[in-house]
């Protein structure tokens, strides 16, 4: 019989571990240990029964002295209970400034990122964070504010991939009391009194009057954010069969057919679930709607994604920000061949009645270019003569005509001679530079790596 409230919470921590299936005692875990009471006690506990376990300490250099403290204070713990020990120092004030993140954000992006690089190292099977119940309180109500879909409402969960949360089941008054009456030290943030900080804001302000209208505040929204976590996961069932007519992926693109998606009665339903991973607030989802309305070629983009309104079509792409590449290429006429980066030129003797169509690959009059080659990205302002043509032809119509995607096109090059383009690379040559009967010699032009 347990009659100890140390023993329950124990066993309650190891309940929680099993009915989640967070992990094994065979699993070489990495623990994410800041030195404050939750990292602590999870750290005790793991060590306690008997667990394979690493520590992980991320030093975001944000409070001084006081941040350098904590390191050492979680590394000689280690050191002294013969715990292997990782850490790093993140300038984490100048990655949020350049990268145009909260802090808060920018800390959370720095820590995960170097856990999963070490636990790729170090072959760790699971990393264990040590969030709570009222983390995920705190979570559920930042992301109401913000506003979120049922996913977000779903708050903090168990686990994720490799990252699992075993003091999820606690609340943060019972985390102290167990690291009282188990004498564990810990160290105090200081910064969690800043309500500069939104999370800081809710917990010491907002939470805090709630609670005068439900004492239970914090009970009954992780309770109630857990059937919302098991209607979400029907939902997300039935519309991921919902979505296999409506949503196709090549490489990093997704495309959804917006025909298919009316069709179902619940389109707009339907499209937040599948743009639920891209993390749109309201209005750009509102703006998303108005996107799948308008002419082909509109397009937005949040979060760097590519929302593009493409005929009957919307597609979602990481965004490319445009980085005008020129390349200049002169080519040795002594060699038979020659790379340049992703450009291979052959130079080649012409055989009349030789089959040359291929789309893909530049056939050109060796007589007829000038060097230096400029490979660049292709401008709005663009114009060439298509092969088969005698007129000039905007580069921007002539895509739109052979019906390139309009998320596909910032990827496309054109190749310059002289101040002609002669070649949109792997799609079509010029058609002054053809090989006619007259032509001796022919340059071979292709794209080593061409996605297109």
């Amino acid at each position: 019989m347990i009659d100890n409230q140390s023993d329950i919470f124990e066993n309650r921590f190891l309940g929680f571990i099993e009915a989640n299936h967070l992990c094994q005692k065979s699993d070489n875990l990495l623990l994410g240990v800041s030195g404050g009471v939750d990292s602590m006690v999870m750290m005790h506990l793991f060590q306690k029964y008997g667990f394979r376990i690493n520590v992980g300490h991320v030093n975001f250099l944000l409070r001084g002295e006081e941040s350098d403290k904590e390191e050492l204070f979680v590394k000689e713990y280690c050191n002294k209970h013969k715990i292997n020990f990782f850490s790093v120092k993140f300038e984490t004030a100048a990655f949020a400034g350049k990268h145009h993140l909260s802090i808060e954000m920018a800390a959370r992006k720095l820590r995960y990122d170097w856990f999963s690089e070490i636990c790729k190292k170090n072959s760790f099977d699971k990393i264990a964070v040590a969030h709570n119940k009222n983390d995920h309180v705190e979570t559920v109500l930042l992301n109401l504010c913000r506003g979120t879909s049922l996913k977000g409402l779903r708050g903090i969960l168990p686990s994720v991939n490799k990252i699992i949360r075993p003091m999820l089941s606690f609340s943060r008054s019972e985390i102290e009391a167990y690291a009282q009456k188990e004498n564990i030290l810990y160290s105090v943030d200081s910064s969690n009194k800043n309500i500069s900080f939104h999370r800081n804001r809710i917990r010491l302000k907002i939470i805090p009057e709630l609670e005068k209208i439900n004492p239970s505040l914090t009970e009954t929204v992780y309770r109630n954010s857990l059937i919302l976590s098991k209607i979400n996961h029907f939902l997300e069932e039935k519309m991921g069969e919902a979505s296999e007519k409506i949503v196709s992926s090549r490489d990093q693109t997704i495309r959804i057919d917006l025909i298919e998606l009316n069709k179902t009665g619940h389109s707009e339903i339907l499209l937040y679930k599948i743009l639920e991973a891209y993390e749109l607030n309201f209005s750009q989802f509102e703006q998303i709607i108005k996107l799948t309305s308008a002419q082909t070629g509109k397009q937005v983009c949040f979060n760097n994604f590519l929302f593009c309104k493409d005929r009957n079509s919307l597609t979602v792409s990481p965004y490319v920000p445009d980085n005008e590449e020129i390349n200049e290429i002169y080519f040795n006429f002594t060699q038979q061949s020659e790379d340049f980066g992703n450009l291979r030129i052959e130079l080649l003797d012409f055989h009349p009645g030789e089959d040359l169509k291929n789309s893909k690959v530049a056939y050109v009059d060796a007589d007829k270019v000038v060097f230096p080659l400029i490979l660049r990205n292709w401008a709005s302002s663009d114009r060439f003569i298509p092969y088969g043509m005698n007129v000039e032809k905007k580069v921007s119509d002539f895509l739109t005509d052979i019906k390139i995607p309009v998320h596909e096109r910032k990827k496309i090059k054109v190749l310059i001679s002289g101040k002609n383009i002669i070649w949109i690379a792997g799609i079509r040559i010029a058609d002054p530079v053809k090989i006619s009967e007259e032509t001796k010699k022919i340059l071979k032009i292709s794209l080593k790596n061409n996605n297109l």
